[in-house]
């Protein structure tokens, strides 16, 4: 993680911001290093680390106005930052619905429209959003079986299109994907 990633995050806040028993800056780090650890190319790390600046559908605080993107493209690139955008805006539950569609729609709940994106953004995405939820696991202190559930269901449809270090770690986790 570069110094100026690490700087804007904390001048934003994410060093105060509570999540999973720790900080948000805690779990964005968590993020990008396994996203680093698994071998992505560092555009994807670096969308990890930003994953939900601007908040998603389940964790609601804003560390960013999405009328900023501008400024944190220029820290993070173009590239880097509509990954973020994305993960932000869009139902993550449609990542795993469009796993080997012909036509990937996300649905921007933000914006109230559908998003048609390449097969190589949805793997980015889906590759973040597995980062997202395998960092936090071991970090709460509880997680009720019907969120479970959903986890391993949306982990084992990303099997397909996630990279082969994070299907060891999905396994790893929950030990059903051998």
């Amino acid at each position: 993680m570069k110094d100026e990633h690490k700087e804007f995050l904390l001048a934003a806040g994410a060093g105060q911001v509570p999540h999973s028993g720790r900080t948000l800056f805690d779990h964005l780090s968590g993020t990008y290093e396994l996203l680093k650890s698994w071998g992505n190319k560092e555009v994807i790390c670096v969308a990890g680390l930003f994953h939900s600046v601007y908040g998603t559908q389940t964790f609601a605080c804003h560390l960013i106005d999405r009328d900023q993107r501008n400024g944190v493209a220029g820290v993070i690139g173009v590239e880097a930052e509509r990954l973020v955008f994305l993960f932000c805006n869009c139902n993550r539950d449609c990542f795993f619905e469009n796993i080997g569609s012909d036509e990937i729609l996300l649905v921007d709940k933000v914006q109230r429209r559908l998003v048609d994106v390449s097969t190589d953004i949805l793997r980015a995405l889906v590759e973040i959003e597995i980062a997202n939820i395998l960092e936090q696991i071991p970090h709460k202190t509880k997680i009720s079986s019907e969120v479970m559930r959903t986890y391993v269901d949306q982990c084992g449809a990303a099997r397909t299109i996630i990279s082969t270090e994070a299907c060891r770690h999905m396994t790893n986790v929950f030990g059903c994907f051998q």
